[in-house]
């Protein structure tokens, strides 16, 4: 992952062009953390020496400053296509155009299309006038 989005703000929008149905939400981050200009990550060993078990950490400080009420935030990490492999063969999509053979299919597929990594946290609640209840 080369990218690291904090929070998130709830925007409508229609998704179907039928003004008789209810817009959905989607959301746009409010800030875009990148990997080697705001943090940088790093391999980690083998998870209980299992090989192939390797992966990357990055630890990133945020200062949540300008808050005038109680919040909640949403960190979400990508996959950024071109660096990161996609998560074949978990999630198959991969371009069939350009993975002709089983070779083809297991060297690592990047910029070939298939679907990349994607996580996010729960949602952290912070009660910003410290009342100790999180007022919406």
């Amino acid at each position: 992952m080369t990218r690291k989005v904090l929070g998130l703000t709830p925007q409508p929008y229609d998704h179907d062009d039928d003004p008789g149905t209810r817009d959905r939400y989607r959301v746009s981050p409010d800030r875009v953390l990148v990997d080697g200009v705001d943090f940088t990550r790093v391999e980690a060993a083998a998870v209980g020496g299992v090989p192939g078990s390797e992966h990357w950490e990055a630890t990133a400080s945020v200062p949540l400053t300008g808050l005038t009420a109680d919040a909640w935030i949403v960190a979400i990490v990508r996959g950024t296509s071109g660096v990161s492999r996609p998560l074949f063969p978990i999630v198959p999509g991969l371009d069939a155009s350009q993975n002709p053979t089983f070779e083809d299919l297991i060297d690592g597929n990047l910029g070939e299309g298939g679907d990349l990594a994607l996580a996010f946290t729960n949602p952290l609640f912070v009660d910003t006038d410290g009342d100790g209840q999180w007022t919406p």
